[in-house]
């Protein structure tokens, strides 16, 4: 039930937070039980249809392409996570990484970004620069302020605390 939860939570986001035209092709990275949901979620309740992905363990890549593909959801394994985020309008980050795996803005304009894998202190998904352009334009959300200051992403930039937003408000945008 708690996957199921987080991955409806992560799909209302990337609803609220985008319109249906920025939503044409979707990375994702990390390729365990999470990204899967999440990927079958997208594809048939926001009907993204080209998707894809990359992960650190190449069997979990593999695993999770041939069992999407078997369900019919169009997924590209990717050799690198800039590759896999290259041209895409929806990032989606679902690691236990505690070292940046998204880095460098030229690569990243006009996309959103979802790290829900940074949900522990040490935990960090996003480099310094994209960390600052959200910041910037005012595109940072957590699901409870106080929580998302002490954990993941925000831990590392606690001086922009009043410039994180809480998703409700973001939802209430939407």
């Amino acid at each position: 039930l708690t996957d199921l939860r987080t991955a409806g939570a992560v799909v209302l986001s990337a609803s609220a937070l985008t319109s249906s035209d920025e939503r044409t092709e979707c990375c994702v990275i990390g390729c365990g039980v999470m990204a899967s949901l999440i990927i079958e979620m997208l594809s048939s309740l926001l009907n993204i249809s080209s998707f894809k992905c990359w992960s650190r363990t190449s069997s979990n890549v593999i695993k999770m392409v041939d069992e999407l593909r078997d369900k019919g959801i169009n997924v590209t394994p990717s050799s690198t996570s800039s590759e896999a985020c290259r041209g895409c309008d929806l990032i989606i980050t679902t690691t236990c990484a505690t070292e940046p795996i998204i880095q460098g803005l030229e690569r990243y304009e006009n996309v959103t970004v979802i790290a829900m894998g940074s949900d522990t202190p040490g935990k960090r998904e996003l480099g310094d620069e994209v960390m600052s352009k959200a910041f910037e334009e005012g595109k940072v959300y957590g699901d409870v302020k106080g929580n998302v200051m002490k954990l993941g992403e925000c831990q590392y930039h606690s001086n922009n605390e009043g410039k994180v937003m809480e998703l409700k408000d973001g939802l209430e945008r939407g």
